[in-house]
């Protein structure tokens, strides 16, 4: 379960898991905007999926605040060791490419494999846990596989 927005309308600092569907009901229904962010938001983990090597989805920045008009989504993926880019069809290659996902779907989409090791993740991670006017803030791990 999410924790609630805090003073400054962001989430207490940490990494917080959701359901998609938890997701969706606390950040994607409370303006026409969050509604179309969270149906790319979905298109994008769907994507991501369709290869069977998607391990993790974080979300940070304004969409996983209250900001009624976040400016877009920003994520990371994080891919198994044995993703190889190569092998993916056009149409799941958009997801990758980070120009082509900021068009296509209004997001800041950053991806790795997990084989570059859980210390280096991990310090991504924390870097995300702040504001831009350097004040902590959480972020949001999807649950993919429940």
């Amino acid at each position: 379960m999410l924790p609630k927005f805090n003073k400054s309308g962001n989430l207490p600092k940490g990494i917080h898991r959701a359901r998609f569907d938890e997701i969706r009901d606390v950040f994607g229904s409370s303006s026409a905007r969050r509604a179309w962010l969270i149906v790319q938001l979905a298109k994008i983990i769907e994507l991501a999926k369709s290869m069977g090597k998607l391990e993790r989805v974080i979300l940070w920045g304004s969409f996983v605040s209250d900001k009624e008009f976040p400016g877009n989504l920003d994520l990371l993926l994080v891919m198994s060791a044995d993703f190889d880019l190569g092998k993916l069809d056009l149409e799941v290659k958009r997801v990758f490419n980070y120009f082509e996902a900021r068009i296509a779907f209004n997001a800041d989409v950053f991806w790795t494999k997990s084989s570059i090791g859980y210390e280096v993740i991990n310090m991504w991670l924390e870097s995300y846990q702040m504001t831009r006017d350097f004040k902590p803030c959480g972020i949001v791990e999807v649950i993919i596989n429940d």
